[in-house]
């Protein structure tokens, strides 16, 4: 039994007398007793600072906070500051500034900031730095967190033309469309109003999930003993691969993920059997009571060794997941041309995306005797998808509903904790939740894509490309997922925005016991960046040429043709160089030596990408969306867009509002609900504003013509005299007769006006699958590029 211990403490102003475990956490008490759920936990080890609360006047990382040293303490958290209904400065600032994306930092960052502020209300830049040195966050890249404290502190102005949640100007005469405005979610975030999955209440009767993982990188499983599990008092249940009632695989493009393992495992991250029981405690006991009995296969790590004649064979079918070819020109009489000839090999590790929020799952029966299932997650209908299957019901028996999400650069592609707690939910009748720790996270959820490269590329004496060669590896791990698409769009990529007339790239995915890789932001492309363009500038030096210069000379121009034969229609990517280069002063003497420090060595890089937007080559790329105008006179629009940060669900709103004649913050978003929202496909690949936002647009667009034709025939003016402008229809001739949306709206049935409307945009009629032999082919529309320069100094006998 848990020693326990009395403490006194007092929460944001209020006095508690609390009996706890003697290893509970100050967070945990403050989450599970006190429910003030603002502070989040992000690693439970003191290292990301999400749980970051003020005790005593001093900012602390509470999840390292034991009972012993809580007890007589005056505890502040991120809900005592806005507990008058008004925001601190703090909070202002980090709304006005754009401080918050995601939001799961958010609330840390806050309290550090204001014990910060507290004991020097006026930091210099280098202060603020170093106290928010303990706060982690993977979205903003921390300079609007820094002016945020400045704005905070009266160092800097208050930004921006926010005023709440109201943009005060401009009027529609200048398009919403790039303004930049306040977070639609901004208020909730940097209050912790905002309810991640692991804030929800339990609902009544909840279990709490915990997965038994595999102990072996490669083995059969001869037999799963659940005997002395299912005995332990607490426990409900413990399931195991033959109680799944429908098909136990899941996958993206090719379901091939066990949702729990039956006779064999692939890696450590193999689900084999789950544990339901009254708390987390119990289950994480009841699976160590699991008894799994394994029959060793020899492992494969090295993908380098998957294709070889002996390898262990991962899957019955083999280990190569695809293979894909680019072919263009000839390739030997490129490199003939070539005056000047460099070559090297390059490899890219394992990356965990290292998003703040921990998977977690809420499964649950509503009213109606429907399955819910919430979960952060990037596309609610492929998670139901993946759940029906599991569970053999049709699809209206599975709601998925999408709470906020703490970032998810491609992580949450995958599926984890919700089908498991779908799975669990449906087999007890009970709901069911889970969470992972960080160190879970880490094991068992899927990684950016290691690649190997060598690469030869050859050039004229005045440093034109005439030749690119790449031989592309990719290790996928135990499963696919999006490995078949990654491998393609390294491949495609890998020769840059540059035009070379021969080109010959080989690329193959293949399986290893790894732990699985999938989709990270920019889907493959950093790695085929990395490689070209640091190969670019050992050609550059070998040339004698500004490696800035060799960029700009062989960037793509109206009418390149880019490696798989795409005909390049606008070039932005040498004004991207042009302006970096600018910012940099790149053409001001650079001096490479620190004089005051012999150890000390300065460096400049710069580099340059391409990338395409949304899932190209002919794969189907469609955003579904529902605008709906109310008798109020405002709008709903209905898309199953997830908002993890990225601001879709402040976009949209501008789309619509300046569509409609109305303002953002009369534009309704309803989201992430496979019951009440129209698929619009996954939210990766940077696709969302293209291809959702264009579906808005052209729904909104249909509504604007009923709209000018019903205030035409009210204001009895032509059509064409009709404005639309912050939520009123104005005559040109004669600004005295007006009619406000409201009347407007509410004039639609009467002649005969749907209030509703829908639209699909289809991305894909610009792209088309590209030639399986030869890799021709419009690969992707439309296409983002970037050049970034960085100056950094090196201390030469640490490498710092």
């Amino acid at each position: 039994m848990t020693d326990t211990t009395s403490i006194q403490i007092t929460v944001n102003g209020s006095a508690h007398s609390l009996e706890v475990p003697a290893d509970q956490s100050l967070l945990d008490i403050l989450r599970e007793r006190l429910h003030l759920t603002g502070t989040k936990c992000g690693c439970n080890v003191g290292t990301c600072g999400c749980c970051t609360v003020i005790m005593n006047g001093k900012a602390v990382r509470s999840c390292t906070v034991l009972p012993e040293k809580l007890n007589n303490s005056i505890i502040e958290t991120i809900e005592n500051l806005s507990s008058d209904g008004t925001l601190h400065p703090l909070q202002q600032a980090f709304v006005d500034r754009q401080g918050c994306q995601c939001g799961f930092c958010t609330p840390g960052m806050i309290m550090t900031a204001k014990a910060l502020l507290d004991e020097n209300p006026t930091p210099d830049e280098r202060a603020i730095k170093h106290a928010m040195r303990v706060n982690l966050c993977r979205c903003t890249g921390y300079q609007p967190i820094i002016d945020a404290v400045k704005q905070a502190s009266g160092q800097l102005p208050k930004d921006r033309i926010a005023e709440g949640l109201e943009l005060v100007g401009p009027d529609r005469d200048t398009s919403w469309v790039g303004q930049s405005v306040p977070r639609r979610d901004a208020v909730a975030l940097v209050t912790g109003r905002a309810l991640f999955t692991d804030d929800l209440p339990d609902p009544e009767g909840c279990l709490y999930l915990v997965a038994k993982r595999s102990e072996r990188p490669h083995a059969l499983i001869k037999s799963i003993d659940t005997s002395a599990a299912i005995r332990l008092p607490g426990v409900a249940r413990v399931i195991t691969a033959a109680d799944i009632p429908g098909d136990n695989r899941y996958g993206k493009i090719i379901r091939d993920i066990p949702v729990l393992a039956e006779d064999k495992v692939r890696s450590y991250a193999d689900a084999v059997a789950l544990v339901v029981a009254d708390s987390y405690e119990t289950a994480r006991a009841g699976c160590e009571a699991v008894k799994v009995e394994y029959e060793d296969l020899d492992p494969l790590f090295d993908m380098e060794r998957s294709l070889d004649k002996d390898a262990p064979k991962i899957h019955p079918k083999g280990n190569l997941l695809y293979e894909f070819n680019i072919i263009k020109g000839d390739i030997d009489e490129g490199f003939r041309q070539a005056d000047v000839v460099v070559e090297d090999e390059f490899s890219t590790t394992r990356v965990d995306h290292a998003q703040l929020e921990p998977e977690a799952a809420l499964a649950y029966f509503d009213e109606n005797g429907k399955l819910c299932v919430k979960a952060p997650t990037q596309h609610v209908f492929f998670d139901r998808l993946n759940i029906i299957r599991a569970l053999g019901l049709p699809k209206d028996d599975v709601r998925v509903i999408q709470p906020p999400v703490g970032g998810a650069f491609g992580k949450r592609e995958d599926v984890y904790g919700q089908i498991h707690c779908a799975l669990a939910a449906f087999l007890t009748r009970r709901p069911v939740r889970t969470r992972y720790s960080r160190e879970e996270t880490f094991r068992t959820t899927q990684k950016r894509h290691p690649v190997r490269m060598r690469i030869r590329v050859g050039a004229t004496s005045e440093g034109r490309l005439t030749a690119f060669k790449a031989d592309v590896l990719s290790d996928t791990g135990a499963y696919a997922s999006w490995g078949q698409n990654i491998l393609r769009k390294i491949c495609v990529h890998v020769s840059g925005p540059y035009e070379i007339p021969n080109v010959r790239v080989h690329g193959v995915s293949v399986y290893t016991n790894n732990i699985f890789c999938g989709a990270m932001r920019g889907f493959g492309t950093p790695q085929a960046v990395f490689a070209s363009e640091s190969l670019l500038d050992s050609l550059a030096e070998k040339l004698n040429m500004d490696p800035l210069e060799l960029r700009m000379l062989n960037s793509f121009q109206p009418g390149s043709k880019t490696a798989t034969g795409q005909v390049v229609q606008t070039t932005p990517g040498r004004k991207t160089i042009e302006l970096a280069a600018d910012k940099a002063e790149w053409n001001k003497k650079f001096e490479h030596t620190v004089i005051e420090s012999p150890h000390l060595r300065r460096g400049r890089g710069i580099a340059s990408l391409w990338y395409g937007i949304g899932f190209g080559a002919g794969i189907p790329d469609r955003g579904n969306a529902i605008v709906e105008l109310t008798r109020e006179g405002k709008a709903r629009v209905f898309v199953s867009t997830v908002d993890y940060g990225q601001g879709a669900n402040t976009i949209f709103p501008q789309i619509a509002a300046e569509t409609l004649g109305l303002k953002p913050a009369d534009i309704e978003m309803v989201t992430g609900d496979s019951d009440t929202t129209p698929n619009c496909g996954s939210t990766v690949a940077t696709r969302q504003t293209f291809i959702t936002g264009n579906a808005i647009k052209m729904a909104c667009d249909r509504l604007r013509v009923d709209i000018l034709t019903v205030a035409a025939r009210l204001l009895e003016c032509d059509e064409n005299q009709v404005v639309l402008k912050n939520g009123a229809a104005t005559c040109s001739q004669d600004n005295s007769r007006s009619i406000s949306a409201s009347g407007l709206f509410s004039s639609f049935e009467r002649f005969g006006k749907p209030l509703r409307r829908e639209s699909i945009f289809k991305g894909d009629q610009y792209t088309q699958p590209l030639d399986p032999r030869t890799g021709q082919g419009n690969a992707y529309h439309p296409i983002a590029y970037g050049t970034q320069i960085a100056e950094v100094t090196v201390d030469t006998r640490t490498g710092k």
